[in-house]
């Protein structure tokens, strides 16, 4: 259904000496009325070539479930919304509910994502967490599949395939689909054989589409949780040689999180390889919902939530050896102190090789920051693009931002704007 237009807000901010001064409007604001979503947390949206936005939010919908939204320029300087869905609009919600991550498009226009949870999750009747897919139903309205349900009828030690995927899909040139769990993946091995509670440390999975109509789930990875990471929320990365690349909350050496690689092994399996382990010395702590950015020299760059030399958290690159394969180096480009922190997202990396991101909390209101880094070498300067009030510009934002050609930038907000309940908005720096 096609939501009202809402009146779009502009916001200038002059920063104080030495900063930018940019420009922000909110495209949207939610209020959680009538189908709208609310609280965006850990989201983040895609754009077509049209430049209409989709993306979906935990909360709102007429369920208080999440939706999915597509915004499309009305020709009058404002957005106006569709709701593309309602999560929870079936029985026992075996459409699945409570959507993180974000959407991917296949090039029939089609949308996937991943729900965290789902019916009978709780009581082991049921699903916990799904893949769906969206489609236009012909009639101006969508459909939706549950493509595959994670755990299906388990209990949480047979859970091997993983449950509660929180991250978003990327999907490879044949259509396959690829994600993470943030659990499961129980490998029936004792407790004190690793720990993740006898309920597995999480998965990588791949969904295929098995030529009948249906789908194909194969589980590529089962964490471990010591060396090699546990818990992961970020979404994957995939390269032009099939490489999956990723991070995981926690595990590794010092229990901080890691980087990590899959490659298929020629075998028809997969191998892991931990690029990096956060927490050795001041290099950062908890690489939570970024997705990874890799540059043409295969440079990876991403965020921690906490740790650095503040303990709010560091933007961080991995370079590859020269000389070693699957041998990386990092380097803290920034660390983040009372001017901005935690960022939960991951960063953009813009054409003029400027890194831009957001961060939770910090900021004159300590409802965060929208930044860029730049520079060579080992110098890189933060300049803060926008102070987030907590009012009508939004507050505490927390996934990846979206940058189109031009060079905007598009994020969403977990609280604020006009019902408090988040917001959609557009940065030009």
């Amino acid at each position: 259904m096609r939501r009202n237009v809402v009146p779009v807000v502009f916001v200038v901010l002059l920063l104080a000496a030495g900063a930018w001064s940019s420009t922000q409007t909110v495209l949207w604001s939610f209020s959680g009325k009538n189908g709208d979503g609310a609280s965006p947390y850990g989201n983040s949206l895609i754009a077509d070539a049209q430049g209409n936005l989709y993306g979906v939010t935990v909360a709102g919908g007429n369920s208080n479930a999440g939706m999915a939204f597509e915004l499309s320029p009305n020709g009058s300087g404002g957005y106006s919304e569709t709701v593309l869905y309602d999560f929870c609009s079936q029985s026992t919600c075996s459409d699945g509910y409570a959507p993180y991550g974000g959407l991917v498009m296949d090039q029939k226009g089609n949308l996937y994502g991943t729900a965290s949870l789902g019916q009978g999750c709780q009581s082991n009747t049921g699903f916990c967490g799904a893949v769906y897919e969206l489609s236009p139903n012909g009639a101006g309205g969508w459909t939706e599949a549950i493509l595959y349900g994670f755990c299906n009828g388990g209990d949480g030690k047979q859970c091997a395939d993983g449950i509660y995927p929180f991250a978003g899909l990327v999907m490879d040139k044949q259509g396959n689909l690829y994600g993470t769990t943030s659990q499961g993946g129980y490998s029936d091995a004792p407790s004190y054989f690793g720990p993740c509670e006898n309920i597995g440390c999480g998965t990588v999975f791949e969904l295929s589409p098995n030529g009948q109509g249906g789908w194909t789930e194969t589980s590529l990875y089962l964490f471990q949780g010591y060396g090699d990471g546990k818990a992961s929320y970020g979404g994957l990365t995939l390269d032009a040689k099939g490489n999956l690349y990723g991070t995981t909350t926690q595990g590794g050496a010092t229990n901080a999180g890691v980087t990590f690689k899959l490659s298929p092994d020629g075998q028809g399996g997969w191998k892991e390889t931990t690029l990096h382990s956060f927490g050795i010395g001041k290099d950062g702590v908890d690489p939570e919902f970024l997705t990874l950015v890799r540059d043409t020299a295969g440079n990876f760059y991403g965020t921690t939530v906490y740790g650095g030399s503040h303990d709010t958290g560091t933007v961080w690159e991995l370079s590859p050896s020269k000389k070693k394969k699957n041998k990386y180096t990092e380097r803290v480009l920034y660390n983040f102190s009372g001017a901005g922190g935690d960022p939960f997202g991951g960063v953009v990396l813009s054409a003029a090789g400027a890194l831009y991101g957001t961060t939770e909390s910090g900021g004159p209101q300590g409802r965060g920051t929208l930044f860029s880094l730049a520079g060579a070498g080992k110098k890189m300067t933060e300049k803060v693009l926008h102070d987030f009030t907590g009012g009508s510009d939004g507050g505490s934002p927390t996934g990846n931002l979206l940058q189109d050609s031009k060079g905007n930038l598009y994020g969403m907000t977990g609280i604020g704007g006009t019902y408090s309940l988040g917001t959609v908005y557009k940065i030009t720096p």
